[in-house]
Order: structure tokens, then C-alpha cells, then sequence
């Protein structure tokens, strides 16, 4: 029975061209690739705005009443509450 693990690279790259497995001159061609990619990747990420969560405990029937209308609008609940309570504030 065949073990189902990881892969190496070689295996993936010999696996894709099913010709040969490559030479240890293209895996470390490769291997140098991914290591020079996440190097350009890490820049600081963006400041955000603190955010606090609330809770909302709401009967079952008002609860199906608005995942319905989120839905329908193709929104998460989330967006949905927030943009009536939004509303409600600027009211």
C-alpha cells in the first residue's frame, strides 16, 4: 500500500513532466526561486482600525429573518447588522 506524505520537490517536478527527475543544478534553481520570493514579500502590514465585537442574542425566528435578508443581498450577517445598526445611528 502506497504511503500517502509529503512530497519533495523533485517528486512534484518528476511527477509533472514524468521524463526524469531533475538535476540537483534545477532544484536549487528552484529551491532559490521560492526562497527569493518571501523575501520581497515581507513588508509591514497596514495599520487597521481597533475593532470591538459585540454579540447579539436574538430568538431563533429573527435570527432566520435576518441570515435570510443577509443572503438575499449577498451579505455576511455581520455586514448586514452592522449596516443597519450604521443606519440606525446616522437616524
Amino acid at each position: 500500500m502506497l504511503k500517502h506524505g509529503k512530497k519533495s520537490i523533485t517528486d512534484l517536478i518528476a511527477t509533472k513532466s514524468q521524463a526524469r527527475k531533475p538535476s540537483v543544478a534545477e532544484i536549487d534553481a528552484i529551491t532559490s526561486k521560492i526562497h527569493e520570493s518571501g523575501k520581497e514579500k515581507s513588508q509591514p502590514l497596514p495599520v487597521t482600525e481597533k475593532v470591538k465585537r459585540i454579540s447579539v442574542n436574538a430568538p431563533i425566528q429573527l435570527y432566520i429573518k435576518a441570515k435570510t435578508k443577509s443572503t438575499i443581498q449577498d451579505q455576511t450577517l455581520m455586514a448586514y447588522i452592522l449596516r443597519l445598526i450604521e443606519e440606525d445611528v446616522k437616524n
